[in-house]
């Protein structure tokens, strides 16, 4: 572990500030928490605009595996909060998703992607009809002013686009974290199911909170006024199973857990088919953004030219994104797209674009680290088989 651990924190450093260049955002914005990360001494690092946490001194193994086996608590205020508000709002929203948003239940949260007219993923997001004409949906901090323009242009002008800049959110994520917060609410947490949402009051201060995450665990994702949420912060924290974690544990934890980054394994250039996620396509493929092209996919797959899958390396080393994966006769038949070192694993993961004749459980295909050639072997997306989620 001593091994891959400073190598990884390296490259992990890199990958943000790829993101970073992705986000084109030169000015440091700060979240309503960002004293509280620098009370805790955290590591900080230009994320999307913002100055975020990378890391506290507890360190990211120890944070990633206190999530996996307590409950951890990460700050996502810089996430771009939305408001949709109209008529038909989630009819005009379905038609730039694969996801039949209109069908899903009140308070019901749904994970989709906007799409471009090729079926390229130009964000993923997660959407919940709040009422007949009001949704609240969360995109990713490199996307916000993106989205909030591909909104406008594609949704009917009766329709308002609202970003909720005073609000805080934050992800109490783990076996544990249904304890904490029960806590805190009058409401019987038991009785919330994974992918809902409720107005609820959470020690004694107004919240919007989905039973959601991005770590593999349980969790919840509370969005609060951005003045009250260091209060919040601070009574989390006070439990004996809760630690703050960073973004090199987030981005672990959803590694392991083979959810897919949006500027890394999502892009505008690949369908939901490529990232073999056509579970997001609720409806028939009519009538909405890059439906055609999703059609084609699936009933003719072999029109897929790569698909996503998971990689294990067999020997010591770290993948990382940007790596060509090979035959053993040299050919480059892939491309890593994620990738680090696994803490619940003990070994090096990768998310990795294939041609699909490679996509095979236990295939072994080969990278070069170091100039020197390491095997990996095929797995499929999920590597960790005892995730709560």
């Amino acid at each position: 572990m001593a091994f891959f651990f400073p190598l990884f924190i390296k490259l992990l450093a890199r990958s943000f500030k790829i993101l970073d260049n992705y986000a084109m955002e030169k000015i440091i914005s700060k979240t309503p928490l960002h004293q509280q990360h620098k009370n805790l001494q955290a590591k900080m690092v230009n994320f999307a605009g913002y100055d975020m946490p990378l890391s506290y001194p507890l360190g990211t193994i120890k944070e990633h595996l206190w999530c996996r086996e307590h409950a951890a608590l990460f700050d996502v205020s810089h996430m771009g909060q939305l408001i949709l508000t109209g008529e038909n709002v989630a009819e005009e929203l379905s038609r730039l998703t694969p996801t039949n948003i209109a069908e899903k239940p009140l308070l019901k949260c749904a994970y989709s992607m906007f799409l471009n007219d090729q079926g390229g993923v130009e964000d993923d997001l997660i959407a919940v009809r709040l009422t007949e004409r009001k949704m609240y949906v969360v995109v990713n901090a490199a996307c916000v002013q993106k989205d909030m323009a591909y909104l406008r242009q594609n949704l009917p002008s009766t329709i308002t686009v609202e970003l909720l800049e005073n609000r805080a959110l934050m992800a109490l994520q783990g076996p544990k974290a249904e304890a904490v917060l029960q806590k805190l609410v009058e409401a019987p947490l038991s009785q919330m199911p994974f992918m809902t949402f409720h107005e609820m009051s959470v020690a004694g201060h107004a919240c919007y909170v989905s039973r959601s995450g991005y770590t593999g665990e349980d969790g919840f994702e509370i969005s609060i006024a951005a003045a009250k949420a260091p209060a919040l912060w601070q009574q989390l924290l006070e439990s004996e199973w809760v630690e703050a974690a960073g973004l090199a544990a987030r981005d672990t934890l959803r590694l392991e857990a083979g959810l897919p980054l949006y500027g890394q394994d999502l892009t505008a250039s690949t369908t939901p088919m490529m990232a073999d996620m056509a579970w997001v396509c609720t409806k028939k493929f009519t009538g909405f953004k890059g439906s055609s092209v999703l059609n084609e996919q699936l009933e003719d797959q072999a029109t897929l030219t790569e698909v996503l899958t998971g990689v294990i390396l067999q020997q010591r080393g770290v993948l990382r994104q940007g790596m060509a994966l090979e035959d053993d006769k040299g050919e480059v038949v892939g491309r890593l797209t994620s990738g680090g070192y696994a803490p619940s694993l003990q070994k090096s993961i990768a998310l990795a674009y294939v041609d699909p004749q490679w996509n095979v459980s236990g295939q072994k295909l080969f990278v070069k680290i170091r100039n020197q050639s390491a095997v990996v072997k095929v797995c499929g997306k999920r590597f960790l088989k005892n995730g709560n989620r």
